[in-house]
């Protein structure tokens, strides 16, 4: 079962979720000049810088990231982050229900060509890459698209980064995507979801 909510924080912070299986995505807008507090939960977190950049702080360490950077982190990790330029940000953060790992150091890597892991499957594709069959569209789950093409602080969240369910609109295929990069994200269908809560 997925469930899709839509949040506008009071900080101006745009919030897109999509609840299926052992995890949650969230894809996020961070107005410039603006934060995200510090907080923890006990889901272990990855998390992928769309487009512009923002300083992301875990376990009192910080990085600056930019598109394709990722980050990992374990179960109950205190973090935060902060655009501090004047034009908005764009990541997505993927939450694990079904494993939570203790507190370390966060791991960062370089989401190029994509990541997997024994939960998910991403994979990054261009342009007229994205002109996939249906069958071959049948394994993955979500549709991330206009990743690493926003650079206007004003760029519509609702617009520029929508959230696709493959599942339930298979003939996404056919969306006018020219000239735009987008993630797509297979969930291992062998997880289920045990528990755990925002």
């Amino acid at each position: 079962m997925r469930v899709n909510n839509f949040i506008k924080w009071d900080s101006g912070i745009i919030q897109n979720s999509s609840f299926h299986r052992n995890l949650t995505l969230i894809v996020s807008y961070i107005p410039p000049l603006t934060n995200l507090s510090p907080h923890n939960h006990i889901e272990p977190q990855m998390g992928i810088c769309l487009s512009n950049e923002f300083m992301f702080s875990a376990n009192h360490t910080q990085r600056n990231l930019h598109p394709d950077d990722a980050y990992i982190i374990g179960s109950n990790v205190q973090h935060s982050a902060v655009n501090t330029s004047h034009k908005g940000a764009y990541g997505v953060d993927i939450k694990f229900y079904d494993e939570c790992i203790g507190d370390h150091e966060p791991l960062y890597l370089k989401l190029d060509a994509g990541y997997e892991n024994q939960y998910i499957k991403i994979t990054k594709v261009f342009g007229d890459d994205l002109k996939y069959s249906i069958a071959e569209l049948a394994h993955y789950h979500y549709l991330i698209a206009g990743v690493g093409t926003a650079d206007d602080a004003d760029y519509d969240i609702d617009h520029g980064y929508q959230m696709f369910n493959i599942q339930d609109n298979p003939n996404i295929v056919s969306y006018a995507l020219s000239g735009q990069a987008a993630l797509l994200i297979q969930v291992k269908e062998d997880v289920f979801h045990t528990g755990g809560g925002l």
